[in-house]
């Protein structure tokens, strides 16, 4: 660890790493790093792109290190939404049929990996994306007096339309960080059953104001939506929950966080909690770990 962090210092609790190798399948030793780093800090998630081979004819087994991590969460590329979609002949051209945000963009690297693990393990828009180009010679340059460029002109001062996993990851990234401070500035308590409901039968006391990667991961995941299927130049192709291709589906924090008179979804959560099964008279655990379970 860092001097810093020896001090007490805050620490990053988030990593969001839009890089990954395009020929490298193994769980190599970057991999293995940062799973060893996430068990040691298990508080913190790494968020890695999954990688955007997914066109190749074999694309399956085309999700690239480190994104072969175990504990990180690797991150495919779903269609995006509203003038993300509008490309005109140019973007059919260069990155196929516009579906829609319940469509995998076919670039998107598949699972499984070399070890049988299923990844990505969920997607996020990354079809197309208007995404900072920064020109640090010019002042105000992410912020075009032209206004928004439309994906069909591509760019304007400072800021361009772009695809792929890269783009999806950061912005799981900022959904996690929504998830963690969801339960660190007290919401899941506030919003549990016992503490909303007077008539409530289910008494749930555990805090979660540090929560574990393991726990955002998870509920990230729990609320995932299915995606229909995906485009590959040839016209939408079907997909099916928890495949190769994506999955546990998009993120939606909407399925992920209850919000009175907006979510529905309701959950209760343990974090930290020794799982087992008794084995003899002596209550011995066999299998013990840091969960987020929902």
């Amino acid at each position: 660890r860092s001097s810093s962090e020896q001090r007490g210092h805050q620490k990053a609790k988030l990593h969001s790493a839009s890089w990954g190798s395009a020929t490298d399948k193994s769980y190599n030793t970057q991999a293995k790093q940062m799973d060893e780093y996430m068990y040691q800090n298990d508080d913190f998630l790494m968020l890695i792109a999954a990688g955007n081979d997914g066109y190749s004819s074999d694309h399956i087994g085309t999700v690239g290190a480190p994104a072969t991590s175990k504990n990180c969460l690797a991150v495919g590329a779903s269609h995006s939404y509203g003038d993300g979609l509008d490309g005109g002949l140019l973007s059919l051209r260069l990155f196929g049929f516009q579906l829609g945000p319940n469509h995998l963009a076919d670039f998107s690297s598949r699972g499984p990996t070399q070890d049988g693990r299923n990844k990505p393990d969920l997607c996020a828009p990354g079809k197309h994306i208007l995404s900072a180009g920064a020109q640090p010679n010019r002042p105000g340059s992410c912020d075009p007096s032209s206004g928004r460029p439309s994906l069909k002109e591509g760019s304007a001062d400072g800021v361009t339309w772009m695809a792929g996993t890269s783009m999806a990851t950061p912005i799981t990234a900022g959904h996690a960080a929504i998830v963690r401070q969801y339960f660190t500035q007290g919401f899941y308590d506030d919003y549990l059953p016992s503490n909303t409901n007077t008539n409530a039968t289910t008494k749930h006391t555990m805090t979660h104001k540090n929560p574990s990667g393991a726990l955002v991961k998870a509920v990230l995941m729990n609320g995932a939506q299915y995606l229909e299927g995906v485009g590959d130049g040839n016209g939408p192709q079907t997909l099916n929950p928890y495949d190769v291709h994506q999955n546990y589906g998009r993120i939606s924090l909407a399925d992920s966080l209850y919000l009175p008179g907006y979510s529905r979804v309701q959950v209760l959560v343990w974090d930290r909690v020794k799982i087992g099964i008794s084995t003899n008279n002596n209550n011995n655990n066999n299998n013990t770990g840091t969960w987020g379970q929902l």
